[in-house]
């Protein structure tokens, strides 16, 4: 009978197959659901080639916007009209995850910005995504580049019915632009041997919304799998639901004007190369990206924007974190006074109730997110391509950062070597590569920094004695890493040399360090500033931007009119001096032992690095020397023994990893040629450094009894006994 059937059903589907002379050539991979398909596919189109639009979308809803939109509330259909005049006219697409699976793929995500048009191709339209990585204005070079370059087609769908008779505008089935995989789940998963399949049946739209300017669309996405796998945060590990926005966005004409990068200055960039005159050095044209930010009053002094940037705090955050939040996105207001604007950021709050999708690419938000057993937190943007204006920015933030605190540690279960872990971090996948994407999670280590700051105030008696209050501390914390990622949205790269430019005695020094900060740019990986033994203790964290921030805004945001190419320049070559040191991830590669310099480093402090890494091996004995005094009290799990001791561990493979960059190490320098007391791009790290650090790991790390704990130490560092949840077992 099942045969039978299917012939019934082939036989029908050749009789509908006539429009589009599609045949099927063979049936063998053909199974029963995709000819009842392919038959409802053939039946539409039939009926489209003579429907009347009015009659085709009667009894519809109609979203009127940018993209008029009309759903279908009985079965769930969503149709996307196309003006005559917006065929090939350009628009821009933003795509944001709105929820994964916490696992694989998380939440809140900004995954895709680019340029599109649509373009009807016979009774098909095509969403193009437009090539801008050539470009040329000369005429003739401009018909060089369009000739030679291709363009790329997102996805296409054929006209759902006749064009309207009165503004001959064209409808296409929505579905077959945005019900697909277009962030190419099914490969990301397969790349992890948990291969996920698309399961369009099962996917849908969400909520729809257009406004004059943009129009916002959301899909449910449905994911399934036939493997025998466990994936934790799931529960089926056969089904995973996705939830995408996707914003349409007209681009809006203002007086922005680009501004050219410089490899001295760590933004980020929109790049192409430019064909239109061949007599130049390089055919690359690089332009930072930043925000469109125009005085109110030129001629003052002190003005405020006529647009400001504004952050919306998510009503996902608690209220007892967004204080911190709130204060570590107008700390950066600080850089931008110094340049003549006030309150260049402002911050709002979004109501319990709002009427809009924090997904709207209208809306800059603070996003609170849940990643179980993950604390990074990412702070990225989307930008114009042809001019890289920043246009929308959604920081993220895991709260699993704060669980640090309190965390038991479940992963000591089946604990990975330190060896594995920077390997995972040298990878070349798109979260390790992408700078804006922390793989090297500035907030899982603020999260490991602080629980580690925590052991140690509590073995110092600093908390007990009040000396230190936790809840400042905790703020405190949030404050640095909120600043960290809101520096990412305004266009700045990390800078992982900048912990290199104060003194130990510096960094001991609260009223310097409460007045300067404890490094040179809230863009490092920086640890807590713990007090050495028996030394004196400074600020805590960095609280402010740095003296390399401000340069770095001042250079991006500074209005100079017709001045702005020499004021630039003049900007630019003062790298040289000690306050604005600069080297970013492709100086540092990570924890990877590919970067050569021993002060490009991340979780590293003060001039005096060495020093410093001996330090905090100090630290951690003194704690591993104190802990059953201090935290082996009665009620309390043994657990909390074998998290302190290994918070110690950390702290020397830290010290491990980063003191062996001296031996053999260069010091990288961006200088240009003429610079006021310009250095080398290269410089060999002295002899005696070289000395130092190879003392420092002999003695610390590679002597026989670097590792010796006493029995009675060792005998209490057990794991949790309790069930928890892993990916593979509870």
């Amino acid at each position: 009978m099942k045969n039978i059937a299917f012939f019934i059903l082939l036989i029908l589907s050749v009789n509908f197959l006539s429009a589009d002379q599609s045949v099927i050539r063979n049936t063998s991979d053909v199974s029963p659901q995709d000819i009842i398909r392919a038959v409802e596919t053939v039946k539409r189109d039939s009926l489209a080639a003579k429907t009347d639009f009015s009659e085709f979308i009667r009894d519809m809803e109609k979203i009127e916007g940018l993209f008029n939109l009309y759903r279908n509330r009985e079965t769930g259909e969503v149709f996307l009209e196309i003006r005559p005049e917006q065929l090939e006219r350009e628009y821009l697409c933003t795509v944001t995850r709105q929820s994964g699976d916490a696992y694989m793929f998380d939440a809140s995500a900004q995954l895709w910005n680019f340029l599109f048009f649509f373009q009807r191709i016979n009774k098909r339209i095509q969403l193009v995504e437009k090539n801008l990585k050539f470009r040329a204005s000369e005429p003739a070079m401009q018909k060089a580049v369009q000739n030679s370059i291709s363009n790329s087609i997102i996805a296409s769908a054929k006209l759902s019915c006749q064009p309207d008779a009165e503004t001959g505008a064209l409808l296409i089935d929505a579905s077959e632009i945005f019900l697909k995989d277009l962030m190419n789940v099914e490969n990301s998963t397969g790349s992890r041997q948990r291969k996920f399949s698309f399961d369009k049946e099962n996917s849908y739209f969400g909520d729809l919304r257009s406004f004059p300017i943009n129009t916002e669309i959301e899909v449910i996405l449905h994911f399934r799998n036939s493997d025998d796998f466990y994936i934790y945060t799931l529960p089926d590990s056969r089904s995973m639901l996705h939830r995408y926005h996707y914003s349409l966005l007209e681009i809006g004409g203002n007086d922005y004007r680009p501004r050219l990068a410089d490899d001295r200055i760590g933004f980020f960039t929109t790049s192409y190369q430019d064909y239109t005159d061949l007599m130049t050095e390089s055919p690359y044209v690089r332009y930072i990206n930043r925000w469109h930010l125009k005085k109110q009053e030129p001629g003052k002094k002190l003005s405020k924007p006529v647009e400001p940037i504004v952050f919306w705090l998510e009503n996902t955050i608690p209220e007892r974190y967004r204080p911190a939040v709130k204060k570590g996105i107008l700390a950066w207001n600080e850089a931008f006074e110094a340049i003549g604007f006030r309150d260049a950021i402002e911050v709002k709050e979004m109501p319990e109730q709002a009427d809009w999708d924090p997904a709207d690419a209208r809306y800059n938000t603070i996003r609170w997110m849940i990643q179980p057993g993950s604390g990074y937190a990412v702070g990225p943007s989307h930008v114009n391509p042809y001019t890289g204006q920043i246009y929308d920015a959604d920081v993220r933030i895991s709260v699993d950062f704060l669980r640090h605190f309190f965390r038991e540690y479940d992963e000591l279960i089946e604990p990975k070597g330190w060896m594995e872990q920077l390997k995972s971090t040298e990878s070349t996948g798109e979260r390790e590569m992408d700078p804006r994407l922390e793989q090297v999670s500035q907030s899982e280590w603020m999260g490991q920094q602080l629980s580690w700051g925590y052991s140690v105030l509590v073995n110092r008696n600093l908390i007990s004695s009040g000396r230190v209050n936790l809840d400042d501390f905790v703020d405190e914390g949030v404050t640095d890493l909120v600043m960290h990622e809101v520096g990412h949205t305004l266009g700045l790269r990390h800078n992982f040399k900048s912990s290199s430019v104060y003194t130990t005695e510096q960094l001991q020094d609260e009223a310097f360090t409460r007045k300067n900060g404890i490094v040179g740019s809230i863009m490092d990986y920086t640890p807590i500033n713990l007090a050495p033994v028996a030394g004196r203790q400074g600020a805590f964290f960095q609280g402010r931007p740095g003296p390399w921030d401000k340069w770095v805004i001042s250079y991006g945001y500074s209005e100079f009119g017709e001045q702005e190419e020499e004021n630039l320049a003049a900007i630019a070559s003062r790298c040289a001096e000690p306050l604005l040191d600069y080297g970013t991830d492709e100086d540092t590669y990570g924890l990877s032992s590919r970067g050569p310099d021993p002060l490009c480093s991340m979780f590293d402090m003060s001039s005096e690095p060495i020093r410093y890494y001996q330090d905090r091996i100090d630290i951690a004995r003194e704690i591993w020397a104190e802990m059953l005094d201090k935290f082996e009290q009665d009620g309390n799990s043994y657990q909390k023994l074998l998290l302190v001791f290994a918070q110690g561990l950390s702290e020397y493979r830290t010290a491990a990893h980063n003191i062996s960059k001296y031996i053999g190490g260069l010091y990288l320098h961006r200088d240009h040629i003429g610079d006021p007391d310009g250095r080398p791009p290269f410089e060999v790290v002295t002899a005696a450094d070289q000395r130092a650090a190879l003392l420092l790991l002999r003695d610390n790390i590679l002597a026989q009894d670097a590792f010796y704990f006493p029995p009675e130490l060792l005998n209490k560092l057990v794991y949790e006994k309790m069930e928890v949840f892993t990916n593979g077992y509870w």
